[in-house]
């Protein structure tokens, strides 16, 4: 039987690898759960915001690279599996430029920020539906993802 996916938006990493995160406890938790229904995926555009975050939280780069490097090798977020899927998903057709129209539209659709606007892209390109987050709030206007809420 094959799992349902369930797309890990960058504030999952960010709390499950933060000991000081808020969510941390929850995240770690709530992965364990959901390992059973699930197979966990993301994209690249994941680990390029995870960067951002947390060298702008004081996380070293060195750091941040070696554990963006270990996840990306390992293709799991501590023990769980995970799979990396590329935002055109089994779109062969799919340009540069109809990356940015896609955008556009779901921007204009919902009105999320443009990190959330890529994630969503991603998720709908791939089929995926179901997303897990601590920010239900960057997802409420796309009718079609399950939003699972990470609690503090």
């Amino acid at each position: 039987m094959q799992l349902e996916r369930l797309y890990l938006d960058t504030c999952i990493f960010i709390a499950y690898y933060k000991e000081d995160d808020q969510y941390h406890k929850s995240v770690k938790s709530i992965l364990r759960k959901l390992s059973k229904e699930f197979e966990f995926v993301t994209s690249d555009f994941t680990f390029t915001e995870l960067v951002s975050v947390l060298i702008g939280k004081g996380m070293s780069d060195s750091r941040v690279y070696n554990l963006v490097q270990k996840i990306l090798r390992t293709k799991k977020i501590g023990n769980y599996s995970l799979n990396i899927v590329d935002i055109k998903g089994k779109e062969r057709n799919y340009e540069f430029s109809d990356f940015f129209v896609q955008l556009q539209e779901i921007i204009l659709n919902s009105r999320p920020g443009i990190g959330d606007a890529i994630h969503i892209a991603c998720i709908k390109n791939n089929g995926i539906k179901n997303i897990l987050t601590t920010n239900k709030k960057d997802f409420e206007g796309e009718d079609e993802i399950n939003i699972i809420e990470v609690g503090g």
